[in-house]
């Protein structure tokens, strides 16, 4: 019996497959194209970033690629740019004044913009003070530092 292509292909897929797996859900992932965030030019999770203010973006790229081409001078690629900063700093602005106008109602956004501008706490790494020995603790590091400092100003 003569077999198809389409046929040997599913054999061999099938025979691919993990246990416990249907032939088509194998089928869909080793055929389906995968996209990433950033694949496919949508850049998520930025809330002031509207529909327009991306297009502008995308407006800005494409002058500063004509820009490094030679078809664009560069007061043409500074002008769109400074036309993008000052709307992507209205967006910020116009953002922050609508959560603080909105706080009592919807506190759990409001937080959860607070808490991605927060910065994460480092740690001051261990120093060597001015008789070469290690300090590690934090008041050690304090008075180090101080003394540095007082050594440099006076």
């Amino acid at each position: 019996m003569q077999r198809s292509r389409r046929h040997v292909r599913c054999l061999a897929l099938t025979a691919e497959r993990p246990a416990g797996h249907s032939h088509l859900l194998t089928r869909s992932r080793r055929l389906s194209p995968h996209y990433s965030l950033k694949a496919n030019g949508h850049p998520k999770n930025i809330a002031w970033l509207t529909r327009q203010l991306w297009l502008e973006l995308r407006k800005k790229r494409r002058v500063y690629d004509l820009w490094k081409k030679g078809r664009a001078t560069q007061e043409d690629y500074k002008g769109v740019a400074r036309l993008c900063r000052e709307k992507i700093r209205r967006a910020k602005a116009e953002l922050e004044l609508n959560l603080a106008a909105a706080v009592k109602d919807n506190k759990k956004y409001f937080f959860k913009y607070i808490s991605s501008k927060r910065r994460a706490k480092e740690n001051l790494q261990p120093l060597v003070d001015g008789g070469g020995n290690t300090v590690t603790k934090d008041k050690e590091k304090a008075e180090v530092l101080n003394s540095f400092f007082a050594s440099v100003f006076n």
